[in-house]
Formats: structure tokens, C-alpha cells, sequence
């Protein structure tokens, strides 16, 4: 059932993070009359639900949160930051895309590829930017180019996109999920209103992905590193429809970052991008204009800096174990690791095979160090435990040797020290200039 955004509604936001902030800003600036609820703040505990006619919850705040069970209770409807701010929009060309991982880049790819283009349009979502912050910006013309997570999704009722991109699906988010099904489902929910009038890209190696596509109504476009497909590698450069865009090569050589051509884990976002643009209308040449100057992204595989020959790379946005066994196995040498954080209630043991057979020496922080490092112990596995991050750093610098790398890669979630995987990587930027 529809709910209802009426100017006369007493609205609850729920989370004063950036989304909360950010919703409760557009709001008050539509006149309505706005509640802002902090739930880590034990004074709410007496929270006036009946004076409110909506809640709208922040991505952090889980379904099962007593806050939220006491709102169903009492029937009071309760949406997502993304759900109310796309009521707002007046664009009808929104991208969303999801997936586990990925979804950071390619949708500054998507960004950039339009800026070059020429092309009116805005970015935001799950990476930093709530969509409540950028609504006063978008126009009827606006291609909307959002990032979309599982926690965004559980609380949608009509967010549409004019084309959604499902990257991939591997286990993720598990402690706040019941299970891989029930994240699955979640991802789906990106297509649940979509006509034949829209489209979803969807990745075709991806068993889980197929999986969802074969149940959408909008027309399908589809991905391939390995077939050949709508958009797909051959001979190492990227192909759409039956024409050759660009080598590999002439991407990765003219971003910044100097390892960037050793690493193979971004093409499936790159064909991501070029489909979602050609849909747009972006011309071949600029797009391929586009890909050739994209610098990447921060906090992704970002190069630090060197000291003493050794090379240090921010992968701080590597929070579950299939980014982080597919990046340490693109590196062509063993690296030296910073690894852990936050459990996510995900099987370890693909991590713990990764560090023992492609990492140099790996050393441990956060909430899982002490759990894997005894796991590591076992099979034999390089490995210590430091206690914060700038310890973390010190102590991979003093293993490392000209021509190392010394790579943060977590694996894990950083809400266990830090506010989020920004803040993370940032911590660890700071740790490397000061060596």
C-alpha cells in the first residue's frame, strides 16, 4: 500500500547520520513538520510515536529496531531516506545500481562518462551523497545516477529506476539479514516496480544475478567477461553490440594509480558503465573519451604514496570476502596486508585460504583479528594483530621491503572503529604520511 506524504503529516526521521540530516533538511525546506530522532541517544526511550504520522528511517537503522516494531504496532508507516526523496524527483531518467560489490565505481564511471558527455546530472546514494541532499539540484532533464544498497531497498515502495544494474551477488550483510535468500530477495526489490518501458542490466556469469533477471519485466541488457553478450571483453579490449570501444589497456595506463593494469577486478564494472550509457545515448567517442581520463575512485585500490620503495594502496572499501579474495589474487606479487573489522556473520574461510596462499605477511585489526589470527595460526598463515591503525601501519612498513606493497584491504565492516570505510581509509592515509 501506498504511503502517503501529505504536507499536513507530522513526520519522525529516524537516524541522524548523513541521510537523516540530509532528509530532515529537504523537509523542513517543504514545510513539513519534522521530529528528528537519534537512536544511539538512551533519552529516547520515550519516544512520542503518536504524534507522528510517518517515520522515515535512516539505511542504519535495522527492521527489527524496538523503535520500529513499536511504529507497525501501531500501524504507523514507516519508509526509507531513499523511498521519501525519490517522491521528490522530477527527473523520470533515474540509474540505480547495486550489487555486492563494485557499485562505488561504477556508478562514478556512469557519472563521469555523462559529465563528459555534456549530459545534466547528478550523483548519489549508498556512497556518502543521501539522495535528500542533491533533490534541489535535479530538473526534468536530470539523469539521476544513484548508488543502491540492501538497506536502502528493504524500506522501498514505488522507487523506480528508468535503469537498474545488478553487478553481482555474493553473501554479504549476513548479520543484519536472516539469510543469503533474504539478501537476495532485497537486491531484487531494485526491479519490483520497473515496466517494459525500462531496463536492468545484470552481469550473465553471475548464477545469482540470472537468478533475479529472470523474473523482471523490464527490458534486459546483459554483461559478460567470459560470453559474448550485449557488452563483453575480446581480446582484451571492451566490445558493445558488435563494435570494438577500447583496449584495456589504454584505460588503465592513463589512470592514476600505477597498479591498476596488473588488476582485472573493475571490467565488469567498465561494461556496466558503457551499457547504461549507450542506453543514454553517449557517443562511442566520448565515451571512450571517458574511460581513458577516469581517475578512479578514493578508498578503491587508491595509491597512496611510496616511502622507501614500498608502495602503500587504500582498499578500504573492501568490506566482505569476495572483494577481498578477488583483489589480493589480481596482484601480481604477494603484498603485505592489513586486513579485519566488524564481523558480518559471514564464513571466514575463504579470507583465511586467501591471506595463507597470496599475502606476504598480514597484519590483523578490529573486532575479528583475534578470531582469524588463530584460524591463521593453524594453516601456518603469516600473521599478527595490532591494536589500532597507526600501529597497524608501522608494523607492515617494518616487514615490507623496496618494491613491496603494503595494501589495506579489510575484508570486513569498519564499524567497529571507525564511522565508516571513508574514515577508515582516511586513518590509514594519515598512518602512511606520517612514517
Amino acid at each position: 500500500m501506498r504511503t502517503q506524504i501529505d504536507a499536513d503529516k507530522k513526520i519522525t526521521v529516524l537516524g541522524l547520520g548523513r541521510a537523516g540530516k540530509a532528509c530532515m533538511k529537504l523537509l523542513k525546506n517543504k514545510g513539513f513538520e519534522v521530529i528528528g530522532i537519534d537512536p544511539k541517544n538512551k533519552s529516547t526511550s520515550h519516544f512520542p510515536l503518536p504524534t507522528s504520522h510517518l517515520i522515515v528511517a535512516s539505511p542504519g537503522i535495522a527492521l527489527s529496531h524496538p523503535i520500529l516494531q513499536k511504529a507497525r504496532e501501531e500501524n504507523i508507516p514507516v519508509i526509507g531516506e531513499l523511498e521519501l526523496a525519490s517522491r521528490f524527483i522530477k527527473s523520470q531518467k533515474i540509474v540505480a545500481v547495486t550489487g555486492t560489490n563494485g557499485k562505488t565505481v561504477t556508478c562514478y564511471l556512469i557519472y563521469h562518462i555523462l559529465k563528459i558527455a555534456g549530459i545534466n546530472s547528478v550523483i548519489a546514494g549508498n556512497m556518502g551523497i543521501p539522495l535528500s541532499s542533491v533533490i534541489e539540484k535535479i530538473t526534468d532533464d536530470t539523469i539521476v545516477v544513484l548508488e543502491i544498497s540492501t538497506f536502502q531497498l528493504e524500506r522501498t515502495e514505488e522507487f523506480k529506476p528508468y535503469i537498474g544494474v545488478l553487478l553481482n551477488i555474493s553473501p554479504d550483510h549476513l548479520d543484519r539479514h536472516k539469510d543469503f535468500n533474504e539478501y537476495k530477495t532485497m537486491k531484487s526489490r531494485l526491479f519490483m516496480n520497473q515496466t517494459e518501458t525500462d531496463f536492468g542490466i545484470f552481469n550473465f556469469d553471475d548464477k545469482n544475478v540470472l537468478e533475479i533477471s529472470a523474473r523482471v519485466k523490464s527490458k534486459k541488457r546483459f554483461f559478460s567477461i567470459k560470453n559474448i553478450k550485449d557488452a563483453y571483453i575480446r581480446h582484451s579490449s571492451l566490445v558493445i553490440g558488435h563494435s570494438e570501444l577500447c583496449s584495456l589497456k589504454e584505460i588503465y595506463l592513463n589512470q592514476l594509480s600505477i597498479i591498476n593494469y596488473q588488476l582485472s577486478i573493475i571490467n565488469e564494472d567498465l561494461l556496466a558503465a558503457i551499457l547504461v550509457t549507450s542506453i543514454l545515448g553517449v557517443k562511442k567517442e566520448k565515451t571512450k573519451e571517458a574511460l581513458i581520463s577516469f581517475k578512479g575512485v578514493e578508498h578503491r585500490l587508491e595509491f597512496v604514496g611510496t616511502k622507501d620503495g614500498v608502495r602503500f594502496i587504500n582498499n578500504s572499501m573492501c568490506t566482505n570476502p569476495d572483494s577481498f579474495v578477488k583483489t589480493l589474487y589480481s596482484f601480481k606479487e604477494k603484498p603485505i596486508l592489513i586486513a579485519g573489522g566488524k564481523e558480518k556473520g559471514i564464513d571466514s574461510g575463504s579470507i583465511i585460504k586467501a591471506i595463507k596462499q597470496k599475502a606476504k605477511y598480514c597484519i590483523l585489526m578490529g573486532e575479528v583479528a583475534e578470531k582469524i589470527n588463530a584460524k591463521c595460526q593453524i594453516i601456518n598463515a603469516k600473521c599478527k594483530v595490532a591494536e589500532n591503525m597507526n600501529k597497524a601501519v608501522k608494523c607492515a612498513f617494518s616487514y615490507a621491503k623496496s618494491g613491496d606493497t603494503v595494501l589495506l584491504s579489510p575484508g570486513f565492516a569498519s564499524f567497529d572503529q571507525f564511522r565508516d570505510f571513508a574514515e577508515r581509509g582516511e586513518k590509514f592515509k594519515k598512518a602512511v604520511n606520517k612514517l
